[in-house]
């Protein structure tokens, strides 16, 4: 049984901390690492595959264009990519190259990887029904 979240009758016994520790306590934390720019970059690169998903058009993006909710995805691609080649340059981080990878996951077509995800999520809201997290 997970010792976190906490159930309802049990109070948390992880220590309170301020914000100002916890943000002390990451930057320690990031600033230990052997390289943390590579780090950066690394976690960057394995990432960054997966962002063609996000302008890849389906039915639900064309209805929320059609409603007037806003613009599609794709029309936003462009200024996106420009905007996080300014971003990650500030950062002094090189933009990952594309790849061949083509990510289904919002056609609901996951790896196996997702199942163990997906058991462990439901363990919890059945534990803990109706938690607030």
């Amino acid at each position: 049984m997970p010792s976190w979240p906490p159930s309802p009758a049990r109070p948390s016994r992880k220590p309170a901390t301020t914000s100002s520790t916890r943000q002390t306590g990451w930057c320690a934390w990031a600033t230990a690492r052997p390289n943390p720019a590579a780090a950066t970059e690394t976690a960057l690169a394995a990432l960054w595959r997966y962002t063609p998903e996000l302008f890849a058009a389906d039915a639900v993006d064309e209805a929320a264009h059609a409603s007037g909710l806003g613009p599609r995805w794709a029309d936003v691609r462009d200024a996106w990519t420009a905007e996080m080649a300014d971003i990650l340059a500030a950062a002094s981080l090189p933009v990952p190259q594309a790849t061949a990878f083509v990510s289904t996951g919002r056609q609901g077509v996951h790896s196996e990887h997702m199942g163990f995800i997906l058991a462990e999520m439901q363990y919890l809201q059945r534990s803990f029904p109706g938690g607030a997290w």
